[in-house]
């Protein structure tokens, strides 16, 4: 077990600083999405439109659906760089709009781009690992992201969005003017939740920064 540690940790040492950069980006954008998922099917719900999820849901599936085939074309004439900060970019507009205005609009047009984006992110990770990995740490690599991207960041981030949400729940009583709009506690405690959400995309932008040399071809 010592050994394989050791073996995994080594091969860990064989990425560049782009992966790395590229891995830290990750966890922010997956730590980012995590928080929005846990809570905001329920932010919908206490707004009064729990029998119209379904409908920003669908907005979401059809973001993604409507990327999948144009985001092998992307991929292939853009920058990882260029398109992880369309990423999270727009991931974080998404998230924000949603905890900022609340309204049925908002939830439909921000879950579309958000599905745009969190797909092409998808799309993303599997080109651009294959184009700066060798073959010695490739398959590192891979599970690496794997578990970065996904459990990691998404126990973190749910943990983290429960803490957020129910403390400024609590800081903020019955009632609490909120951007110039009288809201309930609990209300502002989702839309702290998801201001955060946002800023965890807006943060990867420095990682996704330090994406320096990329390898374009394959």
């Amino acid at each position: 077990m010592i050994g394989g540690i050791r073996n995994y940790l080594k091969h860990l040492r064989m990425f560049s600083g782009s992966i790395w950069a590229y891995m830290i980006g990750a966890f922010l954008l997956g730590t980012g999405h995590a928080i929005f998922r846990v809570l905001r099917n329920q932010y919908v719900v206490d707004l009064g439109m729990g029998e119209r999820y379904t409908q920003i849901q669908g907005f979401n599936s059809i973001g993604g659906l409507l990327i999948a085939i144009p985001a092998i074309a992307l991929i292939g004439r853009f920058r990882a760089r260029t398109l992880l900060v369309f990423i999270a970019i727009f991931n974080g507009l998404a998230f924000a709009a949603q905890g900022v205005f609340g309204s049925f609009e908002v939830f439909l047009s921000s879950a579309f781009v958000a599905g745009i984006a969190m797909s092409l992110n998808m799309a993303l990770a599997s080109p651009f690992l294959m184009r700066n990995t060798g073959m010695a740490e490739r398959i590192f690599a891979f599970s690496f992201q794997a578990v970065v991207a996904a459990p990691l960041a998404g126990v973190f981030g749910s943990a983290l969005s429960g803490v957020v949400q129910s403390n400024a729940a609590s800081w903020a009583g019955d009632t609490i003017t909120f951007l110039g709009r009288e809201t309930s506690g609990q209300l502002f405690g989702y839309q702290v939740a998801l201001l955060l959400a946002a800023c965890f995309m807006f943060s990867a932008l420095v990682p996704i920064m330090c994406i320096r040399r990329e390898n374009t071809e394959g």
